[in-house]
């Protein structure tokens, strides 16, 4: 069984609550409020390589953690119970 597989099926399986659900959503909203803060505080104050990396690597965890939370609720939708 490949990896992606076995994640699928994971989630797929999970059963989350409201709880777990809405914690996750705050805790990215804040993610996503502080990162825009910190990526606004930098920009065009310091151009160096190591602060555009770090940029685009906490915009891709944004990403990432929003397109999780989107998994999980759809998840919790359709999967109460």
């Amino acid at each position: 069984m490949t990896f992606a597989r076995h994640c699928v099926e994971a989630i797929a399986s999970a059963r989350f609550s409201i709880g777990t659900v809405l914690k996750s959503w705050v805790f990215t909203v804040f993610w996503v409020i502080g990162i825009s803060i910190w990526i606004n505080a930098f920009d065009g104050v310091i151009s160096s390589t190591e602060i555009q990396i770090a940029t685009w690597i906490a915009r891709a965890l944004s990403v990432v953690m929003v397109g999780s939370n989107l998994l999980m609720t759809f998840v919790w939708l359709f999967r109460r119970g």
